[in-house]
Protein backbone atom coordinates (compact mmCIF):
# COMPACT_ATOMS: atom_id res chain seq x y z
CA UNK A 1 0.00 0.00 0.00
CA UNK A 2 0.89 3.67 -0.75
CA UNK A 3 1.58 5.94 1.83
CA UNK A 4 -1.44 8.77 1.68
CA UNK A 5 -1.21 12.50 3.30
CA UNK A 6 -3.82 14.67 3.62
CA UNK A 7 -3.57 17.70 2.12
CA UNK A 8 -6.72 20.66 2.51
CA UNK A 9 -7.93 23.45 1.09
CA UNK A 10 -10.47 25.87 1.91
CA UNK A 11 -11.81 29.03 0.19
CA UNK A 12 -13.06 31.75 1.93
CA UNK A 13 -14.03 35.33 0.29
CA UNK A 14 -14.94 38.52 2.16
CA UNK A 15 -15.21 42.48 1.18
CA UNK A 16 -13.29 45.29 2.82
CA UNK A 17 -14.31 48.30 1.50
CA UNK A 18 -13.35 47.67 -2.58
CA UNK A 19 -11.10 45.55 -1.86
CA UNK A 20 -12.01 41.79 -2.44
CA UNK A 21 -9.68 39.19 0.46
CA UNK A 22 -9.51 35.68 0.38
CA UNK A 23 -8.34 32.93 2.38
CA UNK A 24 -7.80 29.50 0.71
CA UNK A 25 -7.48 26.00 2.48
CA UNK A 26 -8.66 22.65 1.25
CA UNK A 27 -8.69 18.96 1.71
CA UNK A 28 -7.65 16.25 -0.47
CA UNK A 29 -6.42 12.25 0.70
CA UNK A 30 -3.29 11.80 -2.07
CA UNK A 31 -0.27 9.46 -2.69
CA UNK A 32 2.92 10.75 -2.00
CA UNK A 33 3.80 9.84 -5.42
CA UNK A 34 1.19 12.45 -6.76
CA UNK A 35 2.18 15.00 -4.43
CA UNK A 36 4.43 16.94 -6.39
CA UNK A 37 1.51 17.06 -9.36
CA UNK A 38 -0.68 18.31 -6.73
CA UNK A 39 1.67 21.07 -5.43
CA UNK A 40 2.94 22.09 -8.49
CA UNK A 41 -1.22 22.71 -9.61
CA UNK A 42 -2.00 24.55 -6.02
CA UNK A 43 1.19 26.63 -6.48
CA UNK A 44 -0.63 28.00 -9.89
CA UNK A 45 -3.82 28.11 -8.76
CA UNK A 46 -2.58 30.38 -5.95
CA UNK A 47 -1.03 32.43 -8.83
CA UNK A 48 -3.86 32.87 -10.35
CA UNK A 49 -6.36 33.91 -7.21
CA UNK A 50 -3.57 35.86 -6.22
CA UNK A 51 -3.88 38.34 -9.22
CA UNK A 52 -7.70 37.77 -10.22
CA UNK A 53 -8.46 38.71 -6.35
CA UNK A 54 -6.21 41.71 -6.30
CA UNK A 55 -7.44 45.38 -5.07
CA UNK A 56 -7.13 46.32 -8.50
CA UNK A 57 -10.09 44.31 -8.93
CA UNK A 58 -12.75 47.10 -7.96
CA UNK A 59 -10.94 49.32 -10.20
CA UNK A 60 -12.05 48.30 -13.06
CA UNK A 61 -15.32 49.25 -15.01
CA UNK A 62 -17.42 47.11 -12.87
CA UNK A 63 -21.07 48.00 -12.46
CA UNK A 64 -21.14 46.95 -8.64
CA UNK A 65 -19.15 49.09 -6.72
CA UNK A 66 -19.27 52.62 -4.91
CA UNK A 67 -20.16 55.50 -7.17
CA UNK A 68 -17.22 58.06 -7.74
CA UNK A 69 -17.47 62.06 -8.88
CA UNK A 70 -18.53 61.98 -12.86
CA UNK A 71 -19.75 58.76 -12.75
CA UNK A 72 -23.27 57.48 -14.33
CA UNK A 73 -24.83 55.64 -11.53
CA UNK A 74 -27.87 54.03 -10.29
CA UNK A 75 -28.37 52.16 -7.58
CA UNK A 76 -29.86 48.53 -8.84
CA UNK A 77 -32.07 47.86 -6.20
CA UNK A 78 -34.98 49.98 -5.39
CA UNK A 79 -32.78 52.97 -4.83
CA UNK A 80 -30.72 51.29 -1.13
CA UNK A 81 -28.00 53.64 -1.06
CA UNK A 82 -26.57 50.34 0.36
CA UNK A 83 -26.20 48.44 -2.55
CA UNK A 84 -24.07 50.61 -4.89
CA UNK A 85 -24.18 50.11 -8.68
CA UNK A 86 -22.13 52.53 -10.42
CA UNK A 87 -20.63 52.06 -14.19
CA UNK A 88 -17.15 53.99 -14.60
CA UNK A 89 -18.66 56.77 -17.71
CA UNK A 90 -17.56 59.90 -16.45
CA UNK A 91 -18.01 61.06 -20.40
CA UNK A 92 -21.76 59.72 -20.33
CA UNK A 93 -23.44 63.43 -21.19
CA UNK A 94 -21.31 64.13 -23.45
CA UNK A 95 -21.62 60.71 -25.60
CA UNK A 96 -25.16 60.84 -27.97
CA UNK A 97 -27.68 58.08 -29.86
CA UNK A 98 -25.56 56.37 -32.42
CA UNK A 99 -28.51 55.78 -34.95
CA UNK A 100 -25.57 54.06 -37.44
CA UNK A 101 -23.53 52.02 -35.36
CA UNK A 102 -20.76 49.93 -36.83
CA UNK A 103 -20.95 46.49 -37.48
CA UNK A 104 -21.24 43.81 -36.37
CA UNK A 105 -24.56 45.06 -34.49
CA UNK A 106 -26.51 43.74 -32.06
CA UNK A 107 -30.11 43.83 -30.46
CA UNK A 108 -31.92 43.03 -27.56
CA UNK A 109 -35.99 42.26 -28.87
CA UNK A 110 -38.27 41.91 -26.15
CA UNK A 111 -36.37 41.57 -23.16
CA UNK A 112 -38.14 40.85 -19.69
CA UNK A 113 -40.70 43.54 -18.76
CA UNK A 114 -39.02 46.75 -17.76
CA UNK A 115 -37.80 47.37 -14.71
CA UNK A 116 -40.06 47.47 -12.47
CA UNK A 117 -43.98 45.67 -13.06
CA UNK A 118 -47.10 46.83 -11.13
CA UNK A 119 -50.25 44.69 -9.82
CA UNK A 120 -52.88 46.82 -8.28
CA UNK A 121 -50.61 50.24 -9.04
CA UNK A 122 -48.17 48.66 -6.36
CA UNK A 123 -44.86 47.66 -7.49
CA UNK A 124 -44.00 44.18 -7.90
CA UNK A 125 -40.39 43.32 -8.65
CA UNK A 126 -37.17 45.68 -7.53
CA UNK A 127 -35.24 48.02 -10.25
CA UNK A 128 -32.40 45.83 -10.67
CA UNK A 129 -29.19 48.26 -12.15
CA UNK A 130 -27.82 44.73 -13.72
CA UNK A 131 -30.53 44.39 -15.74
CA UNK A 132 -30.53 48.15 -17.72
CA UNK A 133 -26.31 47.77 -17.27
CA UNK A 134 -26.40 44.43 -19.34
CA UNK A 135 -29.07 45.92 -22.31
CA UNK A 136 -26.60 49.06 -22.65
CA UNK A 137 -24.07 46.72 -24.29
CA UNK A 138 -26.84 46.32 -27.24
CA UNK A 139 -26.54 48.68 -30.30
CA UNK A 140 -30.24 48.21 -29.92
CA UNK A 141 -33.14 47.10 -26.95
CA UNK A 142 -36.71 47.35 -27.83
CA UNK A 143 -39.18 46.54 -25.25
CA UNK A 144 -42.68 47.37 -24.25
CA UNK A 145 -44.63 50.55 -22.92
CA UNK A 146 -43.24 54.18 -22.55
CA UNK A 147 -45.20 54.95 -19.41
CA UNK A 148 -44.12 55.76 -16.26
CA UNK A 149 -45.41 53.23 -13.44
CA UNK A 150 -49.12 53.55 -13.01
CA UNK A 151 -49.54 56.99 -14.56
CA UNK A 152 -50.92 54.95 -17.07
CA UNK A 153 -50.56 51.27 -18.72
CA UNK A 154 -47.95 50.34 -20.78
CA UNK A 155 -50.33 48.38 -23.44
CA UNK A 156 -53.99 46.36 -22.59
CA UNK A 157 -53.35 43.05 -23.36
CA UNK A 158 -56.13 41.48 -25.89
CA UNK A 159 -58.12 40.31 -23.14
CA UNK A 160 -58.70 43.65 -21.94
CA UNK A 161 -56.25 43.74 -19.22
CA UNK A 162 -54.27 47.10 -18.15
CA UNK A 163 -50.38 45.98 -17.87
CA UNK A 164 -48.62 48.00 -15.89
CA UNK A 165 -44.57 48.70 -16.14
CA UNK A 166 -41.92 51.50 -15.30
CA UNK A 167 -40.96 52.14 -18.82
CA UNK A 168 -39.28 55.38 -18.64
CA UNK A 169 -37.10 54.65 -15.80
CA UNK A 170 -35.82 51.67 -17.65
CA UNK A 171 -35.08 53.05 -20.67
CA UNK A 172 -33.55 56.25 -18.51
CA UNK A 173 -31.11 53.83 -16.92
CA UNK A 174 -30.04 52.21 -20.11
CA UNK A 175 -29.09 55.47 -20.99
CA UNK A 176 -27.35 56.44 -18.35
CA UNK A 177 -24.79 53.46 -18.43
CA UNK A 178 -24.93 53.96 -22.76
CA UNK A 179 -25.71 56.78 -24.08
CA UNK A 180 -25.23 55.48 -27.37
CA UNK A 181 -27.58 52.15 -27.53
CA UNK A 182 -30.69 52.81 -29.29
CA UNK A 183 -33.81 52.13 -27.14
CA UNK A 184 -36.86 51.69 -28.64
CA UNK A 185 -40.76 51.34 -26.34
CA UNK A 186 -43.15 49.70 -28.24
CA UNK A 187 -47.20 51.24 -27.98
CA UNK A 188 -49.93 49.42 -27.10
CA UNK A 189 -50.36 45.69 -27.46
CA UNK A 190 -49.48 44.86 -30.74
CA UNK A 191 -49.01 47.26 -34.20
CA UNK A 192 -52.08 44.38 -35.45
CA UNK A 193 -54.64 44.80 -32.95
CA UNK A 194 -58.06 46.31 -32.24
CA UNK A 195 -59.29 47.28 -28.64
CA UNK A 196 -62.71 46.84 -27.71
CA UNK A 197 -64.37 50.30 -28.46
CA UNK A 198 -63.79 49.89 -32.48
CA UNK A 199 -66.78 49.48 -34.22
CA UNK A 200 -66.91 45.60 -35.51
CA UNK A 201 -66.73 46.61 -39.03
CA UNK A 202 -63.28 47.37 -38.41
CA UNK A 203 -62.05 44.01 -37.35
CA UNK A 204 -61.15 40.92 -39.37
CA UNK A 205 -63.86 38.44 -38.87
CA UNK A 206 -64.13 34.38 -39.25
CA UNK A 207 -66.08 33.01 -41.74
CA UNK A 208 -68.20 31.06 -39.72
CA UNK A 209 -70.68 32.83 -37.67
CA UNK A 210 -73.68 30.93 -35.20
CA UNK A 211 -76.56 32.08 -33.63
CA UNK A 212 -77.92 32.82 -30.22
CA UNK A 213 -80.89 30.39 -28.97
CA UNK A 214 -82.29 32.23 -26.03
CA UNK A 215 -82.71 35.70 -25.52
CA UNK A 216 -79.77 37.27 -23.15
CA UNK A 217 -79.87 40.56 -21.71
CA UNK A 218 -76.81 43.27 -20.66
CA UNK A 219 -76.21 41.67 -17.31
CA UNK A 220 -76.78 38.34 -18.58
CA UNK A 221 -73.50 36.53 -18.20
CA UNK A 222 -73.79 33.35 -19.59
CA UNK A 223 -75.07 33.22 -23.35
CA UNK A 224 -76.46 30.13 -25.38
CA UNK A 225 -75.49 29.52 -28.68
CA UNK A 226 -76.19 26.98 -31.28
CA UNK A 227 -72.02 25.99 -32.01
CA UNK A 228 -68.72 26.89 -30.68
CA UNK A 229 -66.64 24.84 -32.13
CA UNK A 230 -65.17 27.70 -34.04
CA UNK A 231 -64.62 29.94 -31.19
CA UNK A 232 -61.59 30.66 -29.24
CA UNK A 233 -61.82 29.17 -25.52
CA UNK A 234 -58.84 31.10 -23.73
CA UNK A 235 -60.13 33.35 -21.22
CA UNK A 236 -61.42 37.19 -21.76
CA UNK A 237 -62.14 36.24 -25.52
CA UNK A 238 -63.88 39.03 -27.80
CA UNK A 239 -66.91 38.10 -29.49
CA UNK A 240 -70.01 40.51 -30.98
CA UNK A 241 -73.76 40.08 -31.47
CA UNK A 242 -74.27 42.95 -34.27
CA UNK A 243 -72.62 45.69 -33.01
CA UNK A 244 -72.64 44.80 -29.37
CA UNK A 245 -69.09 44.04 -28.05
CA UNK A 246 -68.76 41.29 -25.56
CA UNK A 247 -66.12 39.31 -23.65
CA UNK A 248 -66.42 35.18 -22.24
CA UNK A 249 -64.16 33.15 -19.94
CA UNK A 250 -65.36 29.77 -20.41
CA UNK A 251 -67.11 27.04 -23.40
CA UNK A 252 -68.94 24.48 -21.78
CA UNK A 253 -70.78 22.91 -24.44
CA UNK A 254 -72.93 25.87 -26.36
CA UNK A 255 -73.10 27.93 -23.53
CA UNK A 256 -70.36 30.74 -22.70
CA UNK A 257 -69.97 31.64 -19.00
CA UNK A 258 -68.54 34.36 -17.81
CA UNK A 259 -70.06 36.53 -19.91
CA UNK A 260 -69.68 40.63 -19.68
CA UNK A 261 -70.12 44.02 -21.66
CA UNK A 262 -73.11 43.17 -23.30
CA UNK A 263 -74.20 46.69 -23.69
CA UNK A 264 -78.40 46.05 -24.36
CA UNK A 265 -80.37 42.83 -24.72
CA UNK A 266 -80.69 40.73 -27.58
CA UNK A 267 -83.41 38.18 -28.82
CA UNK A 268 -82.93 34.12 -29.87
CA UNK A 269 -81.92 33.78 -33.48
CA UNK A 270 -79.30 36.56 -33.29
CA UNK A 271 -76.06 36.43 -35.20
CA UNK A 272 -72.79 35.77 -33.44
CA UNK A 273 -69.39 36.55 -35.10
CA UNK A 274 -65.71 36.29 -33.49
CA UNK A 275 -62.98 38.22 -34.53
CA UNK A 276 -59.34 36.81 -36.10
CA UNK A 277 -56.45 36.70 -33.53
CA UNK A 278 -52.88 36.98 -34.82
CA UNK A 279 -50.85 38.82 -31.99
CA UNK A 280 -54.13 40.85 -31.44
CA UNK A 281 -57.34 41.21 -32.80
CA UNK A 282 -56.88 41.88 -36.50
CA UNK A 283 -57.85 45.00 -38.06
CA UNK A 284 -59.59 45.12 -41.52
CA UNK A 285 -56.62 46.52 -43.74
CA UNK A 286 -58.23 45.20 -47.13
CA UNK A 287 -58.68 47.74 -49.48
CA UNK A 288 -62.21 45.93 -50.92
CA UNK A 289 -63.96 45.75 -47.67
CA UNK A 290 -66.91 46.92 -48.31
CA UNK A 291 -67.94 47.56 -44.42
CA UNK A 292 -65.11 50.10 -43.78
CA UNK A 293 -62.69 52.39 -45.43
CA UNK A 294 -59.26 50.56 -44.97
CA UNK A 295 -57.41 54.08 -44.12
CA UNK A 296 -60.53 54.72 -41.21
CA UNK A 297 -59.22 51.42 -39.86
CA UNK A 298 -55.57 52.41 -40.30
CA UNK A 299 -55.71 55.63 -38.48
CA UNK A 300 -57.89 54.19 -35.39
CA UNK A 301 -55.18 51.16 -35.39
CA UNK A 302 -52.21 54.24 -34.89
CA UNK A 303 -54.51 56.26 -32.94
CA UNK A 304 -55.49 53.83 -30.15
CA UNK A 305 -52.03 52.20 -29.49
CA UNK A 306 -50.74 56.24 -28.92
CA UNK A 307 -53.71 57.13 -27.27
CA UNK A 308 -52.88 59.22 -23.95
CA UNK A 309 -49.07 59.10 -24.97
CA UNK A 310 -47.27 62.36 -24.91
CA UNK A 311 -43.72 63.82 -26.14
CA UNK A 312 -42.58 63.93 -22.53
CA UNK A 313 -43.43 60.12 -22.56
CA UNK A 314 -40.85 59.39 -25.21
CA UNK A 315 -37.88 61.56 -23.59
CA UNK A 316 -35.50 59.02 -23.21
CA UNK A 317 -36.75 56.67 -26.13
CA UNK A 318 -35.08 57.05 -29.46
CA UNK A 319 -38.42 55.43 -31.95
CA UNK A 320 -41.37 53.20 -31.96
CA UNK A 321 -41.09 49.33 -31.52
CA UNK A 322 -43.24 47.40 -33.92
CA UNK A 323 -42.83 43.77 -33.30
CA UNK A 324 -45.55 41.11 -34.13
CA UNK A 325 -46.28 42.90 -37.49
CA UNK A 326 -47.39 40.90 -40.47
CA UNK A 327 -46.35 42.03 -43.39
CA UNK A 328 -48.44 39.21 -46.07
CA UNK A 329 -51.34 36.62 -45.22
CA UNK A 330 -49.76 33.53 -43.80
CA UNK A 331 -51.09 30.57 -43.94
CA UNK A 332 -49.20 29.24 -40.47
CA UNK A 333 -51.61 31.76 -38.50
CA UNK A 334 -55.16 32.35 -37.92
CA UNK A 335 -55.61 34.10 -40.78
CA UNK A 336 -56.50 31.67 -43.93
CA UNK A 337 -56.37 28.94 -41.37
CA UNK A 338 -57.55 27.89 -37.83
CA UNK A 339 -54.21 25.87 -36.91
CA UNK A 340 -52.52 28.16 -34.32
CA UNK A 341 -55.45 28.01 -31.49
CA UNK A 342 -56.68 24.83 -33.24
CA UNK A 343 -60.33 24.73 -32.66
CA UNK A 344 -62.59 24.18 -35.74
CA UNK A 345 -62.22 24.40 -39.35
CA UNK A 346 -62.21 28.26 -40.64
CA UNK A 347 -61.11 31.02 -42.26
CA UNK A 348 -60.89 35.04 -42.31
CA UNK A 349 -63.67 36.54 -44.26
CA UNK A 350 -62.41 39.95 -45.14
CA UNK A 351 -65.79 41.55 -47.11
CA UNK A 352 -68.20 39.65 -44.65
CA UNK A 353 -69.85 37.79 -47.03
CA UNK A 354 -69.45 35.24 -44.81
CA UNK A 355 -67.40 33.20 -47.69
CA UNK A 356 -63.77 31.96 -46.09
CA UNK A 357 -62.04 34.22 -48.61
CA UNK A 358 -58.44 32.41 -48.61
CA UNK A 359 -57.06 29.20 -48.37
CA UNK A 360 -53.95 28.06 -48.40
CA UNK A 361 -53.91 25.85 -51.50
CA UNK A 362 -55.83 29.19 -53.35
CA UNK A 363 -59.08 27.61 -52.78
CA UNK A 364 -60.63 30.43 -51.04
CA UNK A 365 -62.83 33.46 -52.77
CA UNK A 366 -59.20 35.26 -53.34
CA UNK A 367 -55.75 33.99 -54.45
CA UNK A 368 -53.44 34.20 -51.72
CA UNK A 369 -51.05 36.85 -53.58
CA UNK A 370 -54.31 38.68 -54.30
CA UNK A 371 -55.02 39.05 -50.77
CA UNK A 372 -50.80 39.75 -50.04
CA UNK A 373 -51.44 42.64 -52.64
CA UNK A 374 -54.45 43.74 -50.58
CA UNK A 375 -52.94 43.71 -47.32
CA UNK A 376 -49.50 45.26 -48.39
CA UNK A 377 -51.38 48.48 -49.37
CA UNK A 378 -53.47 48.79 -45.93
CA UNK A 379 -50.48 48.19 -44.15
CA UNK A 380 -48.28 51.25 -45.83
CA UNK A 381 -51.38 53.27 -45.28
CA UNK A 382 -50.87 52.55 -41.57
CA UNK A 383 -47.20 53.24 -41.61
CA UNK A 384 -47.27 56.27 -43.37
CA UNK A 385 -50.01 57.59 -41.45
Amino acid sequence: MRPEMVFVIRIRFWRQGNVRKSWIRAKWNVSTDSMSRIMTGVVLTLVFLAVSLSPSWADGPCPYHTCSEGQSCTQWYNNDPDCGCCVHAPDAEKRTTSLSPPFPRVAMQRPSEPQVSYRNCQPDGPSDGATPYMHSRYDLVAFCGFTDGCQGPAYVDMRGNAVYVNSQKFAKEIKSYSPETIVLGKAGYSPLHLYDDAPSEYFVMKDKTTITTQPVGPGSTTLELDDTSFFYDQAGWLAFIGDDTFRFDKIDGNTLNGVRQLDVGHNAGETVRQPVEVFGYLPNLMPFNPLADYRDVARLAVDQRYDGLTPDDFTYFDGVFYSELRDRILCADDICGATYWGRGDWGADFNGNGIRDCDCDDTGEYTMSYLDEQWHIGVKTMFEY
